[in-house]
């Protein structure tokens, strides 16, 4: 499991989350549930839905000449939602 910190570009605005997950593609799916997104919906009059619904599949691209950095695109209304994933950091697993 990693960390991964979510750079969110949406509506005029840029916002940022940590998630955990596998890869880059569970972080983009995972980034839906995270506090930041839920005060997102609310600031942009958005249902967390519309991020889920539009992120259930997501294709993640690597961002090239940078490691553990990748991108996601997703049409969201008349809006681009991009993403930036940056794999943060290893998360040991307890024993």
């Amino acid at each position: 499991m990693s960390l991964f910190t979510v750079i969110a570009d949406y509506g005029g605005g840029t916002y940022l989350a940590q998630v955990r997950g596998r890869s880059a593609r569970e972080a983009a799916i995972a980034w839906p549930e995270s506090p930041a997104v839920a005060e997102l919906a609310i600031l942009l009059d958005l249902p967390i839905a519309a991020f889920k619904e539009v992120l259930r599949e997501p294709e993640v691209s690597p961002v090239r000449s940078l490691s553990r950095c990748w991108c996601v695109t997703a049409d969201l209304g008349d809006q681009l939602l991009l993403l930036h994933i940056v794999q943060t950091a290893e998360i040991e697993r307890r024993k």
